[in-house]
């Protein structure tokens, strides 16, 4: 499957108004990610934190949520 490259801030957009939708994270204000080496050509991004922090069931939640949008969006190389 071939992901489609995207800033840093567009992702993390995305992934917050995504992350809103899943049970008790309607409360979230900022999902930050960070830059990984892939492992041969899967996602190159991964969830560094979210804020404010997410009881377990949530964090659950908000990962199933993100773990969507890893497979869909690459982070873009920095200039």
């Amino acid at each position: 499957m071939l992901m489609v490259a995207r800033s840093r801030e567009f992702i993390q957009a995305r992934c917050l108004a995504v992350c809103r939708q899943r049970p008790g994270c309607r409360h979230l204000q900022r999902v930050l990610i960070g830059r990984i080496k892939p492992l041969d050509i899967g996602p190159n991004w991964e969830v560094l934190a979210f804020e404010p922090e997410l009881p377990l069931f949530a964090y659950i939640e908000a990962m199933k949520a993100a773990d969507i949008l890893r497979a869909t969006y690459a982070l873009a190389p920095t200039r």
